[in-house]
């Protein structure tokens, strides 16, 4: 079948192959006729294939703004960088364009983290520890003891038993040291609420 994304506006199109197994990257393929995807940086500037941040949306598709709602509008929908009387609208979703030019969604601005004072997105945690061949789910959460003390923690379901070190050594080959979480444990199934 066709999936379309879980943007606020579908402008994307992916087919979906019965046999694929999707993680934490979810592939939501490639823009529609008349639309134009980025993937920006915090200063609104392209990223390059693998480099997570945010979705971005411009084209006839794109919405005037919200529906009485000027503020949130002028916050979303911002003047384009690039294209003089164009509108980009900053979906708040983060993705990445894989190698063979298809979006991958990896969640939301606001899902960001505070975490001895850097600014941590989970899903590119996810996303990294994903790419360990053992690794068929993952979640990472920041934990807070009593003291108030925040740390990262993942949890993984893996096809074979797998040290935390080699977890870890996959982190550090993709992510600074900040973003490694303190601790890792194995499960044989992510635990799911009734409706996944």
């Amino acid at each position: 079948g066709v999936q379309t994304c879980a943007l606020p506006i579908c402008v994307t199109h992916h087919e979906v192959m019965p046999t694929a197994r999707y993680g934490t990257r979810i592939p939501v393929g490639r823009a529609i006729h008349g639309v134009a995807i980025y993937v920006l940086d915090e200063q609104c500037r392209p990223l390059p294939a693998g480099m997570v941040g945010e979705i971005c949306i411009s084209g006839m598709a794109l919405a005037r703004g919200y529906l009485h709602q000027d503020a949130l509008t002028a916050t979303a929908f911002i003047p384009h960088p690039w294209v003089d009387g164009q509108r980009l609208y900053r979906t708040g979703d983060v993705g990445a364009w894989r190698p063979d030019g298809e979006l991958e969604v990896l969640g939301r601005t606001d899902h960001q983290v505070k975490v001895r004072g850097y600014r941590i997105e989970l899903g590119e945690i996810e996303s990294a520890l994903a790419q360990h061949p053992s690794v068929e789910e993952c979640v990472v959460i920041v934990r807070e003891d009593e003291e108030g003390y925040k740390r990262l923690a993942a949890y993984v379901v893996t096809s074979a038993p797998t040290e935390t070190s080699a977890l870890r050594d996959t982190l550090h080959a993709h992510l600074p040291a900040f973003m490694v979480p303190s601790s890792f444990t194995s499960l044989d199934v992510l635990p799911r609420t009734a409706n996944g």
